[in-house]
């Protein structure tokens, strides 16, 4: 027998086995969704005496993506060098550390391993180049109602503060990241008075973006660290230092502009109401200006100017000046527009009402026109069977009016009231147009939900709550989350009567301002965010039922799910 055949299928398994050492990810099997984690330090956690030439290496649990090492930092804030290889994490400062200085390593959750499974929760390392650490400490959670689920970054910028604008947008002093039920701590860091924010740090470079990124304040705006462990709550708040500037203006007809501001204009930023002038602009760039009557939807980017002489198709010079708190003067702005020789002799119309469907008896009437409209402030609703109520609303003039019953609609009723062509005008003074030959502009008609869908109330008690008289509660139905009902609280304790048969969840907020709605706060000025909770649990509201005795968990905001934790509750899908 040839001996050198024999060795051919010998040498074709050798290749067979061997070959499958390659490192590749295995083939079948569950799916990897787990993220990597810490298995070892060097130096410890919360070691001293640390050499201030030190190399620092973490080594995880599973190999890691190489791509994924952007949002590490140190604090105090020092040059990095990071190389990723295999499943450890090598860095490197580029400057000697500081002699006797606590030290802080943060790595968010962007680092994630070879199948993109981010850190199950953000990882931070403190040690000492000094015989001890700092012994400061501070603790809390972020709460957004909107956003169940969330790790914000959460910084600390102690004094001084510096320039507040710019600085808030800077390296702060320590950094941390929330787990995905919003909490976070800081252990080991230096006493003294800290500024305290949160941010959607949506590009990973652990600095706030101004406008762009979600943010979040206490309710106070300076915060002491003591060697006490002192717990914040942070709600959501806005900074935006972007000047505000219109982006399109043009006639609306001869006696009327309509315009849109670059974003919603903000009386906190801008607590001055603009000043506008306009004139024709002649051959030699000088105009006669005019005065203009400024038509401002407050929170709104749209605005109109009314003008009392008529313009012509000329081009006009349109000067508008602004002061805002980021500004020590005045900034002025001047816009070249074409007029319109066309007076408007158009009349307004109804383009759309809503509730469309059954209404609960707390309806909010919404009507849509055709153009700004100033309408009549009160009017009567009636149903068929004679009960009447008196239905108020806002008289500004805007595109769209909200209208509420002054009391309750009764169950299973079909409700209506006319709008006359002379209760209400646009801006040029032209009246509602008329649906027919009378003077009739519309009618409005709601039919109320049957007494047989409706709840008869929804009622409990939190005792844990810290008293306020200025709590508010609210149920919001999951099938219809452009819609809330309210009630005020009661010794800790709410009741909802005649609510529409659904299930939702309650909430509860600090209705500081009066306008019964959540507000959030701002970063500057500084304004407190009203603290806002919606409680993880789904409530129902039976049908022809009196629903006591409700319970919601947990007291304690900060005591929320994490992902992990409601992974398996079908209530996640309803809560995102």
């Amino acid at each position: 027998m040839n001996r050198k055949l024999l060795l051919i299928p010998v040498a074709l398994l050798v290749f067979m086995f061997t070959g499958c050492a390659n490192k590749v990810s295995p083939v079948g099997g569950p799916d990897d969704k787990t993220g990597p984690t810490v298995r070892q330090t060097t130096p410890a956690h919360k070691a001293v005496m640390v050499s201030t030439d030190a190399k620092i290496t973490i080594t995880f649990s599973e190999w890691l993506h190489s791509n994924s090492g952007k949002g590490i930092s140190i604090y105090p804030e020092t040059p990095l060098k990071v190389k990723i290889s295999a499943n450890r994490l090598e860095i490197r400062p580029l400057t000697r550390l500081k002699d006797s200085t606590t030290y802080h390593l943060v790595i968010t959750s962007t680092l994630k391993d070879l199948h993109n499974n981010s850190m199950n929760a953000p990882a931070s390392i403190t040690f000492s180049t000094g015989a001890t650490l700092d012994s400061g400490k501070i603790s809390g959670c972020v709460v957004d109602p909107q956003r169940p689920f969330l790790q914000p970054c959460v910084v600390l910028f102690g004094a001084p503060w510096g320039a507040e604008d710019s600085g808030y947008c800077g390296q702060p002093d320590y950094l941390a990241q929330t787990d995905s039920a919003g909490t976070f701590s800081f252990e080991n860091i230096r006493t003294g008075s800290y500024r305290l924010l949160a941010f959607i740090d949506k590009n990973s470079d652990s600095r706030l973006q101004s406008s762009t990124e979600e943010l979040y304040t206490p309710i106070d705006s300076t915060i002491l660290v003591t060697a006490a462990d002192n717990r914040v709550i942070l709600y959501p708040s806005s900074f935006d230092t972007s000047r505000q500037s219109i982006a399109t203006i043009s006639p609306m007809d001869n006696k009327t502009l309509v315009g849109y501001w670059k974003k919603p204009w903000d009386t906190i930023v801008c607590p001055a109401l603009p000043h506008f002038s306009i004139g024709p602009v002649d051959s030699s760039g000088k105009s006669a200006l005019l005065p203009v009557k400024l038509r401002l939807r407050a929170a709104s980017t749209r605005f109109m100017l009314g003008i009392d002489s008529s313009l012509d198709s000329a081009t006009y010079r349109l000067i508008y000046s602004i002061k805002s708190i980021f500004d020590s003067t005045e900034v002025f702005d001047t816009l070249r527009i074409d007029g319109s020789g066309r007076a408007d002799t158009s009349k307004p119309f109804l383009k759309e009402s809503t509730p469309k469907k059954q209404a609960d008896l707390f309806p909010e009437i919404r009507l849509v026109w055709s153009e700004p409209v100033i309408l009549a402030d009160t009017f009567t609703m009636a149903d068929t069977l004679g009960d009447t109520v008196l239905v108020i609303g806002d008289t500004a003039a805007s595109d769209t009016t909200l209208l509420h019953a002054t009391r309750p609609l009764l169950a299973g009723r079909e409700y209506g009231f006319v709008i006359f062509t002379t209760q209400g005008k646009d801006l040029s003074g032209n009246p509602l147009s008329s649906r027919d030959s009378t003077d009739t502009a519309t009618v409005v008609s709601i039919s109320t939900v049957r007494a047989d869908s409706i709840a008869v109330s929804l009622s409990g008690a939190l005792p844990c709550l810290q008293p306020d008289p200025q709590r508010v509660w609210m149920f919001r139905p999951l099938n219809d989350k452009g819609h809330v009902v309210t009630c005020r609280d009661k010794g800790n304790s709410f009741r909802f009567d005649s609510l529409a048969a659904s299930r939702g969840r309650i909430g509860t907020f600090i209705d500081r301002n009066g306008n019964n709605r959540p507000d959030a706060g701002s970063l500057l000025p500084f304004r407190s965010p009203e603290p806002f909770v919606m409680f993880d649990d789904t409530v129902e509201a039976r049908a022809r039922w009196d629903v006591e005795g409700v319970e919601l968990s947990p007291c304690n905001p900060c005591e929320r799910r994490t992902i992990a934790e409601a992974a398996d509750s079908s209530e996640i899908r309803e809560m995102k």
